[in-house]
């Protein structure tokens, strides 16, 4: 269901490529655009954007997360 969608790591995922597409953020930036819309901790949402990175989807350098370049 949509509601079970809404706040699973997937939705959370997809949500911060969604905003790393529009310009780089920090990381305290990217977590209060998300958590705006759904409620996420701090410590999920930190291992969520070690995730991407580890999948080769985000990069992070300086404190700053941006689309992994292809």
């Amino acid at each position: 269901s949509v509601e079970s969608f809404i706040g699973s790591n997937r939705y959370l995922r997809g949500r911060t490529i969604d905003l790393l597409r529009e310009v780089p953020r920090q990381s305290d930036a990217l977590y209060r655009r998300v958590a705006q819309s759904v409620a996420v901790g701090e410590d999920r949402y930190a291992s969520i954007l070690a995730a991407l990175v580890r999948d080769g989807l985000i990069e992070q350098a300086q404190g700053w997360y941006q689309l992994k370049e292809t």
